[in-house]
């Protein structure tokens, strides 16, 4: 069963609850008068759909933004959800673009155990495995 839980800690910013179960993050909600801006896209397209239906039952407007705090996958792993402009840092956004023109099969993330590319660079290797495999129970 998917879990996660919207909590609304002031008059406009909301937080969606991490799940150490889905290793899933929290996520940010700012919700103003002229749009809806969201924190961090989610570790999957799933997590970031129960985001998007949190705020469709709560009557948040539709979001305008979304900011990446950081690049790594249990934060941008949804951004495929969202479709609005997408702010972050000139690091993340080249991290992000690097990420993307990997191949995620399983035999490519095999290879990268095998020549010890999985700790070279853990942002976005570490437990990767992990995160498809859940990502195919849940969506």
């Amino acid at each position: 069963m998917l879990r996660s839980h919207m909590n609304k800690i002031s008059e406009h910013v909301y937080i969606f609850a991490p799940d150490k179960v889905t290793d899933r993050p929290i996520l940010g909600v700012i919700a103003g008068k002229s749009g809806t801006l969201i924190v961090d896209a989610g570790n999957s397209s799933a997590h970031a759909h129960l985001l998007l239906g949190e705020l469709a039952k709560l009557g948040i407007p539709k979001p305008k933004y979304l900011v990446l705090t950081h690049d790594h996958w249990d934060h941008v792993f949804g951004t495929s959800a969202f479709d609005m402009p997408i702010i972050a840092g000139q690091e993340t956004r080249l991290i992000i673009e690097e990420m993307a023109k990997l191949d995620w099969s399983d035999e490519a993330i095999d290879r990268w155990g095998e020549e010890g590319k999985e700790t070279q660079n853990p942002s976005y290797v570490m437990n990767i495995r992990w995160v498809f495999m859940m990502n195919q129970l849940h969506s």
